[in-house]
């Protein structure tokens, strides 16, 4: 839901929202105290990873365990965000209009909190004993 309401708000301030809504705005401040959670919680699994063998090892088998369809849609959604921030970025410049940081949450949460699920994912396949997502696929 997360990632949806990220989606959601990058629309909103692109759109012209603005935080002048008090919706918008506590999605904001919601977003904005959910980033820092994330990425200690993609700390956590990275570094469980590289408990297995050090940081080399630990990437390899992070990057084995991560499915295709989950990186080609975590590049997706991230572009679509990533994409929607530059024209967000555009449109404030020809407008002449001043940026501000809060305007950049939504990114920052969309990219944080989708890193923590593919990483999160990949552990739980990890956990179960499944065989390596890449296997003959993809150069591992």
């Amino acid at each position: 839901m997360l990632i949806f309401g990220s989606l959601i708000s990058l629309m909103a301030v692109f759109m012209g929202g603005g935080q002048a809504g008090s919706d918008l705005h506590s999605l904001l401040v919601m977003q904005l105290a959910t980033i820092p959670v994330t990425l200690l919680m993609s700390f956590y699994v990275l570094s469980r990873y590289a408990a297995k063998g050090g940081l080399q090892e630990g990437l390899r088998l992070l990057w084995s365990d991560w499915p295709q369809w989950l990186v080609f849609i975590f590049l997706l959604l991230n572009s679509l965000a990533l994409f929607g921030e530059v024209a967000l970025l555009i449109a404030l410049k020809a407008l002449e209009r001043n940026i501000t940081w809060q305007e950049h949450v939504p990114l920052a949460c969309l990219f944080s909190s989708s890193l923590a699920f593919c990483l999160f994912y990949a552990r739980r396949r990890s956990d179960q004993n499944q065989k390596p997502s890449l296997s003959g696929r993809w150069p591992q």
